[in-house]
């Protein structure tokens, strides 16, 4: 998991936070960070094995909500 975030996570979705926060960079140090980060991954693993849902799927379930 934490080489999904720092690989891909971090990568693909930057973006400026509002009021000039941005993301911890020790975002493991936070319980709720990890527990979200844990549940993007496993279902991003599942959507990108599964063509049904896909990626597609993914960012509007998943990602979106988050």
């Amino acid at each position: 998991m934490h080489a999904w975030v720092a690989y891909h996570y971090t990568v693909l979705y930057v973006r400026r936070l509002k009021n000039g926060e941005r993301w911890c960079s020790r975002w493991f140090d936070h319980p709720e960070a990890v527990m979200r980060m844990e549940a993007l991954w496993r279902t991003w693993e599942q959507a990108r094995l599964n063509e049904l849902i896909g990626v597609s799927g993914w960012l509007r379930v998943e990602l979106d909500h988050h």
